[in-house]
């Protein structure tokens, strides 16, 4: 929360954990970006919709994002961008195109391997069953965000 004090601004920020070791630096990134910007307009904070000139979020310009702009694909340079191993970046990139060597993708190409997933031995094995669907990654997915 940000508390002005006439012409003096202070940031009170309240973590709900302490940091670990990675995340001191970007934590530092955010409090130098905190104090080397300050709001250019007047009035009370909020989050406004850039759709509209008002503002105001509604169901129409929410639907001309879903259905007018088929042409939007995964913003790829922002994955090489991020302050992650060039391996984890480039299996981002890799999943983001389905192009992970998953079994149908491994089919197309002619490898002729059981039809299920590795990982819960059910159903055919996709980028999307691995990665989303798949009970076994999902309480994976579970594990490693209760970290966070």
């Amino acid at each position: 929360m940000r508390q002005d004090y006439g012409e003096a601004h202070e940031w009170n920020l309240i973590f709900v954990r302490g940091f670990n070791d990675w995340e001191v630096d970007v934590v530092a990134e955010l409090f130098h970006f905190l104090t080397s910007h300050t709001p250019t307009s007047e009035g009370p904070d909020g989050i406004r919709w850039k759709l509209r000139k008002d503002g105001a979020l509604d169901s129409r310009s929410f639907y001309y994002v879903l259905t007018e702009r088929p042409d939007r694909s995964f913003p790829c340079r922002s994955v090489w961008t991020v302050k992650a191993p060039p391996l984890v970046s480039f299996f981002v990139w890799t999943a983001a195109w389905k192009r992970i060597l998953t079994y149908d993708n491994l089919m197309r190409r002619g490898c002729t391997l059981a039809g299920w997933c590795y990982m819960c031995q059910c159903d055919g094995e996709t980028v999307d069953h691995l990665l989303l669907h798949c009970h076994e990654v999902s309480a994976l997915w579970s594990f490693c965000l209760s970290l966070f």
